[in-house]
C-alpha cells in the first residue's frame, strides 16, 4: 500500500487535487484487494480406511461443492486442485451411511509456509513473492488460562488456576467467588466474535468496577465477594445462549473452546444486554466482607 501510494504521488508531481484523487484511488484499490469473497469450488472425494471386506459402489460423490469465504487475498490463491474431502470409512459396515462434514473433513489451505524472508518481501514455499513494508510475528497464546501465569490466591489458600484449570468461569466476565476484589477486565466469555467492539465491553467492565468500589466506600465494607450460585446461574445462562450458535458446533476444535469443547472465550450477548447489566453492581449478588 505504501509503495502503491508512493507512485501514485509522484505521478500527481506538486498538484494538491491531483494528490487527493490518488489517495482516494489507492484506498478504493487496497479496499477492493482485502474485500471478503465467496466462491464455490468442486472438491473431490478421497475415501480412506476402507475396509477390506467392503467395497465403494455409489459413483454419485466423486466430488462435492465447497463454498469459501474470506479475504480475497487468500480466497483467491485456492485452487480446487489443492483441495479434497476426505472420507475416513474405519468400522464402516454395510449399507448405508451418513457422515457429518466439517472444516476438518477438508484439506483447506490455510495459509502458506514461509520459504525465505528478503529485505521487501516474503517468498513462500510455492515460490509466490508477497511484497511487505512490515512483518508481525504472531506467536499466540492460551485462550483459555486467563491471567496465566500469574498466581492469584484466594479465600482459603486457593488458587485461581485450581479453582478454574481449563474452564474459567466468572460472573459478567468481571468477578469470582473465593477471589473478594478481583476485578477482571476482558475476563472469560467477554471476547466479541460477531460485532462490536472488544473496547466497548471494557468500558462497561470498568464502569462496573468503579461502582463496586463506590458501593465499598459507601458502605465501609474491606471486601466484596461474588456468591457462587449467582455466578454458577449466570454461566448456565451463558452456556444455553453459546449453545444455540455455530461457536459451539461440535463437529470442530478451536483457540476459543477448552479441551472438553465448552466455550469459555467468547460472548453471545448483544451489546445492548451486557451494557445494561452492567450499568451498577447489584449487591444481592455479593457477600460485603466487613472492615
Amino acid at each position: 500500500m505504501k509503495r502503491l501510494w508512493e507512485r501514485i504521488v509522484a505521478l500527481a508531481g506538486s498538484n494538491f487535487g491531483l494528490k487527493v484523487l490518488a489517495l482516494v484511488i489507492a484506498v478504493g484499490l487496497w479496499v477492493a484487494g482485502h474485500r471478503d469473497i465467496e466462491r464455490a469450488l468442486e472438491v473431490p472425494v478421497e475415501f480412506r480406511n476402507i475396509p477390506s471386506d467392503l467395497m465403494v459402489v455409489d459413483n454419485r460423490i466423486d466430488y462435492v461443492v465447497l463454498r469459501l469465504a474470506g479475504p480475497r487475498t487468500l480466497v483467491s490463491t485456492i485452487d480446487s486442485d489443492d483441495l479434497k474431502l476426505l472420507l475416513d470409512l474405519n468400522g464402516a459396515k454395510s449399507g448405508a451411511a451418513s457422515y457429518p462434514l466439517g472444516a476438518s473433513s477438508f484439506n483447506i489451505p490455510r495459509g502458506v509456509t514461509v520459504a525465505r524472508i528478503t529485505p521487501r518481501s516474503i517468498i513462500a514455499s510455492n515460490g509466490t513473492e508477497y511484497p511487505v513494508d512490515v512483518i508481525v510475528f504472531a506467536t499466540g497464546f492460551w485462550a483459555s488460562r486467563f491471567l496465566w501465569p500469574m498466581q492469584i490466591v484466594g479465600r482459603g489458600g486457593v488458587t485461581l488456576e485450581q479453582e478454574w484449570g481449563e474452564d474459567p468461569k466468572a460472573y459478567l466476565g468481571i468477578t469470582v467467588p473465593k477471589f473478594p476484589n478481583l476485578f477482571l477486565l476482558y475476563g472469560p466469555g467477554t471476547n466479541l466474535a460477531h460485532a462490536g467492539s472488544i473496547i466497548f465491553h471494557s468500558e462497561c467492565q470498568v464502569r462496573y468496577i468503579m461502582g463496586c468500589l463506590l458501593a465499598l466506600l459507601g458502605r465501609d465494607a474491606r471486601a466484596l465477594d461474588c456468591k457462587e450460585e449467582v455466578n454458577e446461574a449466570f454461566n448456565r445462562r451463558l452456556d444455553e445462549a453459546l449453545s444455540k450458535l455455530v461457536l459451539s458446533y461440535g463437529g470442530e476444535r478451536s483457540w476459543y473452546k477448552n479441551s472438553k469443547g465448552r466455550v469459555t472465550a467468547t460472548s453471545p450477548w448483544r451489546l445492548v444486554d451486557y451494557w445494561r447489566w452492567t450499568r451498577e453492581p447489584d449487591l444481592a449478588d455479593y457477600e460485603l466482607i466487613p472492615a
